[in-house]
């Protein structure tokens, strides 16, 4: 699948110059490529070949490109350290649904995640969490967190839990 850390990988590898680099989704089938050079600037030369290249690589996603200053602007939160499983998992070109979820299912052992159905007018992947215990609020964001960054880019994703 392609998750926002294997997209920006493979940005970075096309666009070696590019010294920032950041997609975000945005909404269903939307995201939004932040990216500098050296010099803290995107001429537009590359704001056009990164259009270009994104709309091949996800030609389902409609991509928009802004200089990385827009980070702050645009209200992206900042990328968090990940626990192994899930950044080995999110950078796995062959990552499944059945991994996504047992990326997740390993790191939260008081529980189970499964996939619940995908609302193809919002582009909204439901998933349900069931658990023996109460699943604290903490661990409610951390999972649905990591699920995101799972998810390929254009997609976002809804949790319920149960316990």
């Amino acid at each position: 699948m392609k998750t926002r850390l294997w997209s920006e990988q493979l940005v970075k590898q096309h666009f070696p110059h590019l010294r920032y680099v950041r997609i975000r989704t945005e909404g269903r089938n939307t995201a939004v490529i932040y990216a500098w050079n050296d010099s803290l600037q995107l001429p537009d030369q590359d704001t056009h070949r990164l259009k270009h290249f994104a709309g091949g690589y996800f030609p389902q996603v409609c991509f928009q490109v802004k200089p990385y200053d827009k980070v702050r602007s645009d209200r992206v939160p900042q990328a968090k350290p990940l626990p192994e499983p899930i950044l080995q998992a999110a950078l796995d070109r062959k990552l499944n649904q059945e991994g996504m979820m047992a990326a997740v299912n390993r790191l939260f052992p008081c529980g189970l995640l499964h996939f619940m159905k995908y609302d193809s007018t919002t582009g909204i992947i439901f998933f349900g969490f069931h658990s023996i215990t109460h699943v604290r609020e903490e661990d409610r964001t951390l999972i649905s967190g990591y699920l995101e960054e799972l998810l390929p880019v254009g997609f976002m994703c809804q949790v319920d839990f149960f316990s």
